[in-house]
């Protein structure tokens, strides 16, 4: 496994290269095919183990030795066999004991390796997916002839490795399951016959889940219980005797995320000086590599999942799935039809970025923060764009309807007065132009200002 001098090392010459070569990291993204979540990853030191054939992408697309990346992240990597299987990984493992709140998901997570040849682990950032692994190899490696976590090799070689006659317990942790790359690879992981069994984990759900025949096990990970995430706190330092209605408010706006909660808890200790009080009453948003990382989801999501997902933000209810299409196609005009509504939920469900409450859906409280926040920038660079008269298209102040918002927009925009009027005269002085994008536009900008 890749230690922390040589992730420190990676991401110190990633961003040497970025700056050498004069590009950013959407750039080296698309020059590689490597998604741009997992670029931002590498440059943060957040992937534990990255793929040899990942490093090799990124190295070609920086157009040095291909061998480079994995030399740094991996020194040993030239006296190794690329047929090698196993690695001594368990004692870096933590016990069993030491994961907080996950005895069920364990239990359940041995039983579906005992009778499944595929399992996969899903969950929303920060949700303890890779931790619950760790600590379940330790659990159960007896089981198995060895344990493999995100082996150094090809995906054909994985293949012919699955084919021998041994029980393996191979792991691919923080897979991107809707890569094109991989999805060929776990079609076929599905549809053949092994002794091992299959570990994936993932922030989504598989984009061909519901279409496999025999469909795969899948533990999707909720956050902490109230206890657990207590427990979690005070163990990384939060004084017993701190407000436990304000420690249960702050589980409440993580949704028992344990990441999410250590990153808070560390601002608390070191900027607010253990303050609880103070840190939730100036921090609306989240801290930064939290929030960081599901904003890199919600720029992944097509434009009419942005759109669906804007939507329900602003209306910040749970409503019900069959009342969704109809109510959100009254004025969205950018939709083809209602089916298209349809699949859009199912695609954000799919990226677990909903809650579900019997028959009704809402946003997770997480993401409700920040899709609030990052339509409030796009609505706010559109405003600037107009007052300026430099924006080519509407988008937001046309296909939304804030005139129906629950989240105060016109309470945050109060600031930018002058700005929205100069926005506002300059679409009204186009009266010849006037269609229903600028009409639209006009009566949103009329309500934020309060007309």
């Amino acid at each position: 496994m890749a230690g922390r001098n040589q992730l420190q090392k990676l991401s110190d010459y990633l961003k040497d290269q970025l700056q050498k070569k004069g590009i950013d990291r959407f750039e080296l993204a698309r020059l590689s095919g490597v998604s741009d979540s997992q670029v931002w990853r590498l440059l943060n030191k957040l992937v534990r183990n990255p793929k040899v054939e990942t490093l090799e992408k990124i190295a070609n697309a920086l157009k040095i030795d291909s061998g480079t990346l994995t030399e740094i992240v991996y020194p040993n990597w030239k006296n190794k066999s690329n047929s090698s299987v196993g690695q001594p990984i368990i004692d870096h493992f933590p016990s069993v004991e030491s994961l907080l709140g996950r005895q069920e998901e364990l239990r359940r997570l041995s039983e579906y390796s005992d009778r499944n040849q595929l399992v996969f682990v899903v969950g929303f950032v920060g949700i303890g997916k890779s931790s619950l692994i760790r600590s379940f190899v330790r659990h159960i490696s007896e089981k198995f002839e060895d344990v493999l976590l995100n082996p150094e090799m090809s995906i054909a070689q994985i293949i012919n490795l699955l084919k021998e006659d041994k029980r393996y317990l191979v792991i691919l942790d923080n897979l991107d399951t809707a890569s094109e790359e991989y999805i060929p690879f776990l079609n076929e992981l599905v549809k053949a016959k092994y002794k091992s069994c299959v570990i994936v984990t993932s922030q989504e759900r598989p984009k061909e889940y519901l279409n496999w025949d025999p469909r795969p096990r899948l533990l999707e990970l909720q956050g902490l219980e109230e206890s657990a995430a207590i427990a979690l706190l005070q163990g990384e330092g939060l004084s017993p005797q701190t407000d436990e209605r304000l420690v249960k408010l702050l589980i409440q706006k993580y949704e028992g995320n344990p990441w999410g909660l250590k990153l808070a808890l560390q601002d608390i200790l070191e900027l607010y000086d253990g303050d609880l009080a103070s840190y939730l009453g100036k921090n609306s948003t989240f801290t930064g590599k939290f929030s960081q990382e599901i904003k890199i989801i919600i720029e992944r999501l097509t434009p009419l999942e942005s759109e669906v997902l804007y939507w329900l933000a602003l209306r910040k209810v749970a409503i019900p799935y069959p009342d969704i299409r109809d109510a959100f196609t009254e004025r969205n005009t950018i939709l083809i039809d209602g089916n298209a509504v349809s699949e859009a939920v199912q695609e954000l469900n799919r990226r677990v970025l909903l809650r579900k409450d019997g028959s009704k859906i809402s946003l997770r409280t997480t993401v409700q923060i920040c899709a609030e926040k990052k339509l409030q920038e796009e609505l706010f660079r559109e405003i600037r764009a107009i007052a300026a008269n430099s924006l080519n298209q509407i988008l937001w102040l046309y296909y939304l309807d804030l005139t129906n918002e629950q989240i105060k927009l016109r309470a945050r925009f109060s600031r930018y007065e002058n700005i929205l009027m100069q926005a506002l005269n300059q679409l009204q002085s186009k009266t010849k132009e006037q269609n229903i994008e600028i009409n639209n536009a006009i009566a949103n900008l009329q309500y934020l200002l309060g007309k």
